[in-house]
């Protein structure tokens, strides 16, 4: 549940890439079978504290479109948004072929999309209580058929030592990869996702594949956190004053065993009002063998970073589709047990940045007008204080120090990041 306590302690993450998070192994020991994810993160914060800036900066986008939702939807139809994957093996003990990836990707499109078997029949799978918010995150994921090189691929990769196609790259195409590893890369830890806010889209890396595992972080990669908090440490009483930024998630101390039941469900915080029962079925838990579903809040908070942050938004758009090969066509139609669907409003076409590069940092926004939003952000999701002004549907935009930025410009209601080069990239 979202709650005002601990904010500051909560809001920082960082996206590592693959060949960081193998070679530097903190001094972090966790108990067996256990998501790392949030301590690698707040090791992370110790060691660059600037880490936190990158991720509150983030969190202020991801909740000012949430709070915008409504505004960018348009009812008869839904957005599905397909992710270009790669799956990565570790080779020493076994290998995969394309059917082995191929299954993996298609069992986690089946979680996100409300699809999996043992969800067929929400009444009677699912906690009475939290029936009318399963959600269908309308997120697919499809394997790369097309390299970094343009060549073809299966979208599996067998390697004795990790190696990332796009490794912080920014440049077309771009991959969601997912690491399957024989040894941890942190004691104890069975997996570890990386969240948004940093300069990569890439990696989840888990020791042991299960379909609810890669599920859960994969919605970590999405910038989910645990639903008892930001911490990996599940059952503990304080976890009741935790945040994970999502308001119909109930305060929970977390758990690692299903003992929970419809006619004998658990409440574990007395904190909300109303005292609800624990969300023990949501993927974001550690509860293992009844983890089914995502709520229509966390669903919120992953579109809006597919929406905003620099790099997943455009993972999905039909550049990067072509770049990797993939198809755009949803594998599923929008959720016939859902009504009232709607889909957010694609992005804005129509718009142009130019020049682009541009050598002195001044370029020109097309067809904007004086009650749009624009930002300028780096590629470590920090927001960068440019001169903006605005004149005849245009935006004059100056920025002093080279590199790569990201716009981010809301234009009645419709979406869109482009990416801008000042000087040389």
């Amino acid at each position: 549940m979202k709650k005002t306590v601990l904010i500051s302690a909560l809001g920082t993450a960082l996206a590592l890439s693959p060949l960081t998070i193998l070679a530097q192994q903190p001094a972090i020991n966790l108990p067996a079978q256990q998501c790392g994810t949030d301590e690698w993160l707040k090791h992370a914060i110790e060691k660059d504290a600037s880490l936190k800036v990158k991720r509150d900066n983030l969190e202020l986008l991801t909740e000012e479109f949430i709070a915008n939702l409504e505004s960018y939807k348009v009812e008869g139809g839904c957005t599905i948004y397909v992710i270009p994957t790669v799956i990565h093996k570790e080779n020493t003990i076994t290998t995969y072929d394309a059917a082995t990836a191929q299954s993996i990707v298609d069992e986690l499109t089946l979680y996100f999309r409300k699809r999996n078997p043992y969800i067929t029949n929400v009444v009677t799978s699912i906690d009475p209580a939290f029936q009318s918010i399963v959600a269908d995150v309308e997120v697919e994921f499809k394997l790369a058929q097309k390299d970094q090189y343009g060549q073809a691929t299966q979208g599996v990769v067998n390697e004795s030592a990790f190696n990332s196609w796009n490794n912080g790259n920014l440049t077309l195409p771009l991959y969601y990869e997912v690491f399957v590893v024989d040894n941890p890369p942190m004691p104890g830890a069975s997996a570890i996702a990386t969240m948004p806010g940093g300069g990569y889209t890439a990696p989840a890396v888990t020791t042991i594949y299960t379909g609810a595992t890669l599920a859960h972080e994969s919605g970590h990669w999405l910038n989910l956190y645990h639903t008892f908090g930001y911490t990996n440490a599940a059952g503990n009483p304080n976890n009741c004053f935790y945040d994970d930024y999502v308001s119909d998630t109930p305060p929970c101390v977390g758990g690692t065993s299903c003992y929970s039941t419809q006619a004998n469900p658990i409440n574990t915080c007395h904190n909300d009002t109303p005292d609800l029962n624990d969300n023990y079925q949501n993927f974001m838990d550690y509860r293992t063998g009844c983890q089914l579903m995502f709520t229509q809040g966390q669903k919120n908070r992953m579109v809006a970073t597919l929406q905003t942050d620099p790099l997943r938004s455009k993972l999905w758009t039909s550049q990067n589709l072509s770049a990797t090969g993939v198809s755009g066509l949803a594998i599923y139609p929008c959720d016939s047990l859902t009504t009232g669907q709607s889909a957010i409003v694609q992005k804005n076409s129509t718009i142009k940045v130019y020049p682009n590069p541009t050598v002195d940092g001044s370029f020109t926004i097309t067809h904007v007008d004086y009650s749009d939003l624009l930002r300028v952000y780096n590629v470590f999701g920090q927001e960068v204080n440019a001169a903006i002004t605005k004149q005849n549907n245009e935006a004059r935009v100056q920025i002093n120090t080279p590199g790569a930025y990201f716009v981010f410009i809301n234009s009645r209601g419709k979406i869109t990041n482009q990416k801008v080069i000042v000087g040389k990239e």
